[in-house]
């Protein structure tokens, strides 16, 4: 019998090698890898553990963490974490706050990312006195270096979740074509918050900006041309319909003079010729240029 050995996910945090299944929460967020997490489950605990270090609230350090992963933050899920806390099966196997947490959110679907969390309200009178209530998230500088410092995590799960639909459906290669698409994502992202909004005024500037940058890197429907196209190749239905429409139209005439290869077509037939001994062409249908003798080839 063999042994079938558990695939192995690396955590971007920690580095470490584990069982995918039993080291990484499920998740279906924009940085999903294969419906896993792309950081283990006790990285998840060391990034609850310092949000609640500095604002020492339950409630508080589980929606930072949950707007830090991406994930979903549920108010009945939170519920249902604080009685099993409360309540644990087994004495001396408390689990950790957010994997108590996650517990309940993977049951209930743990598919649902952080924009679809429940509102989030602080009751300032049941803190205590010490908490810090002004966790400032942590960004990725590979993000801020791609797209700038103007943007929270949830602004640049948006970004780059545009970026990978536009260059799944385009052929984005050179640095020219990468930094256009970088003004699309950014000027599309905009362009939906004026849209809710309802500024006119900034929809005005932002629309016709849009429309530039999807124009010059050829990124429109209207731009986008099949491969049947733009190799000119057609049925033979579409030819058939097409002569049946415009009737049959005599060809221009071909006024360019043949090359050398037409040449070397000449004499080859010339040679063929001999060899059977057949006569050979007296003339021939290429136009050789002034003062070029057709005999030449015989």
């Amino acid at each position: 019998m063999f042994k079938i050995t558990p695939p192995k996910r690396r955590c971007l945090r920690c580095e470490k090698s584990l069982d995918m299944n039993r080291g990484f929460y499920n998740y279906e967020g924009f940085y999903n890898r294969e419906g896993k997490m792309p950081v283990c489950k006790e990285c998840v605990k060391e990034l609850y553990d310092d949000i609640y270090e500095n604002c020492q609230d339950f409630k508080t350090a589980i929606y930072f963490a949950c707007r830090e992963l991406g994930v979903a933050y549920k108010e009945f899920c939170l519920e249902q974490a604080q009685s099993l806390l409360a309540n644990p099966k087994e004495k001396g196997k408390t689990k950790s706050p957010m994997a108590a947490y996650m517990q309940f959110l993977n049951s209930n679907g743990g598919g649902l990312t952080f924009a679809y969390s429940d509102p989030f309200s602080l009751d300032k009178d049941q803190l205590p006195a010490n908490a810090n209530i002004n966790y400032t998230e942590q960004k990725d500088p590979a993000m801020i270096a791609k797209w700038g410092d103007g943007y929270d995590n949830s602004g640049y799960a948006q970004l780059e979740d545009l970026w990978r639909r536009y260059a799944a459906a385009n052929n984005i290669v050179t640095v020219q074509e990468q930094e256009n698409l970088k003004i699309v994502c950014m000027l599309t992202l905009k362009y939906k918050e004026v849209i809710t909004e309802g500024d006119e005024t900034k929809i005005a500037k932002v629309g016709p900006a849009l429309d530039k940058a999807l124009a010059a890197g050829k990124l429109r429907p209207m731009d986008q041309v099949s491969g049947v196209d733009a190799t000119g190749i057609r049925s033979f239905s579409d030819i058939y319909a097409e002569v049946e429409k415009r009737g049959y139209i005599k060809p221009e005439p071909t006024k360019e003079a043949y090359d050398i290869v037409d040449r070397a077509i000449m004499h080859i037939i010339n040679y063929t010729n001999k060899l059977f001994n057949k006569p050979t062409v007296e003339s021939s249908p290429v136009d050789l240029g002034v003062g070029e003798d057709e005999d030449g080839f015989v």
